[in-house]
């Protein structure tokens, strides 16, 4: 598989799952290939090769030998008995889905659990292998996040698994979730932008939710309403959640007359291009526009300017996700729960006057 390392920052990310995968699936055992060749054989450089490994040895999966090299760890000699648990996401390359899974990767070993991470990009038959191989490796529980199972194929095809379900976002009420309360946090980050910079505020929106049916929606909208503002219908926009999606929808939006004065964004990858635009554009931020976006998953050193953001701890989702899990394997009959996560407003330099 080769991997274009330019293609975004999160390379390393991408190969520690394929690593990892290769390890739980007894396909890499013993010792481990070395940095030098992983980074010929994936044709990446070695820093990032090295983050990679570097994330398997914190999550307990790989250890360095001096003089010897790179090992996965034999697991028959762990204590106790390591369940394992399978995470399906849609993709690995949105880093809030990075750092769930490196989340719940680190905190489940502390639990003697391991998680076994899979991507389905929403395809049923991509799912219905997966959760093959996790009837045959033993998978004990399955955590799905929500954009996996927005169609009913999907939706069906996991629940009539037979393994335990536990959902991140899912907004399906037969089986245990943990929400990140999106409404709150875009009510919050509205608030804030309109407190210091007005009531022209443009909301752009990931295509995979449909824009004014969303919890970030909601909150956008009851900011500007308990202000005695209304939406502007004129300055909401729909995009992929990805960095080109936010860049075309921000400078769709910025040609709008007159151009909004903030900004709220439906995720922070979005954000990010989002702020490249206006800065394409020759706008200064916050002068001219201010961002705020929603999740902060990406590391501030990364921004082109840092960006204001609604942050959900990832630690307290991953230990909650996990508690669910031990709740439905330890009581199968319990009656399902939801778990929400509150929201804290992350405020940066493209907010500040």
């Amino acid at each position: 598989m080769l991997v274009d390392e330019s293609e975004d920052s999160y390379v390393y990310t991408r190969l520690a799952e394929l690593i990892r995968n290769q390890i739980f699936s007894d396909q890499l055992t013993g010792r481990v290939p070395g940095i030098r060749q992983l980074a010929r054989q994936y044709s990446i450089n070695f820093k990032t090769a090295n983050k990679a490994i570097s994330i398997l040895i914190s999550e307990g999966l790989l250890y360095r030998h001096k003089g010897k090299g790179t090992f996965v760890v034999d697991t028959s000699k762990r204590p106790g008995d390591l369940i394992t648990i399978g995470l399906i996401l849609p993709d690995i390359v949105n880093p809030y889905f990075a750092k769930l899974a490196q989340s719940l990767q680190r905190t489940a070993l502390t639990q003697e659990m391991a998680v076994l991470v899979n991507t389905s990009y929403s395809d049923p038959d991509t799912l219905a292998q997966t959760l093959k191989l996790y009837r045959t490796r033993g998978i004990r529980a399955i955590i799905v996040q929500g954009g996996v199972v927005h169609n009913h194929r999907s939706l069906r095809t996991i629940m009539n698994s037979n393994i335990p379900v536990i959902g991140t976002h899912t907004h399906i009420p037969d089986i245990d979730d943990v929400q990140p309360d999106v409404q709150a946090g875009a009510h919050i980050a509205t608030e804030h932008l309109l407190e210091n910079f007005g009531p022209n505020i443009a909301y752009i929106c990931g295509s995979d939710e449909p824009i004014m049916k969303t919890g970030r929606f909601f909150g956008f909208r009851d900011a500007l309403l308990s202000k005695g503002y209304r939406v502007n219908m004129g300055y909401l926009k729909k995009a992929p959640p990805t960095y080109k999606g936010g860049y075309e929808a921000a400078m769709q939006v910025m040609k709008k007359n007159p151009k909004p004065r903030s900004i709220f964004v439906y995720n922070q990858i979005m954000a990010m291009g989002v702020v490249s635009a206006i800065r394409h554009l020759g706008c200064e931020i916050p002068f001219d526009v201010a961002v705020a976006g929603c999740d902060d998953s990406v590391d501030e050193r990364e921004m082109l300017v840092p960006t204001t953001s609604v942050s959900f701890s990832f630690e307290e989702t991953a230990n909650l996700l996990l508690s669910l899990v031990d709740r439905r394997l330890k009581n199968p009959a319990a009656e399902p729960v939801t778990y929400r996560v509150s929201p804290k407003l992350i405020v940066r330099k493209s907010t500040m006057r």
